[in-house]
């Protein structure tokens, strides 16, 4: 199981099954899936790369390759969160 699968798999546990974040998890499970299908090589280097713990040059690429506004979105973001990371830790990314 990759990062993103176990850390959604991992919060979707223990969430009342009406509560909000749980029917955000869903959706986003549901894009991905969306993804998964419509661009299979692209959504296989998201995969393979983990933008969690991929270096700078390997999150870029996945940035610079997304195929639609929802995944330069989700890359974005992660790129975003590891930027603050090493910022407060100060380690590079």
């Amino acid at each position: 199981m990759n990062a993103q699968a176990h850390v959604s798999a991992t919060m979707l546990q223990g969430l009342p099954a009406s509560s909000k974040e749980l029917l955000f998890l869903r959706a986003v499970d549901e894009e991905l899936a969306s993804v998964k299908e419509s661009h299979p090589a692209w959504y296989a280097d998201y995969e393979d790369i983990d933008p969690f713990t991929a270096d700078r040059d390997l999150v870029e690429h996945l940035l610079q390759t997304a195929p639609d506004g929802y995944t330069r979105g989700l890359i974005t973001g992660m790129l975003l969160i590891r930027q603050q990371i090493a910022a407060i830790s100060g380690r590079g990314f």
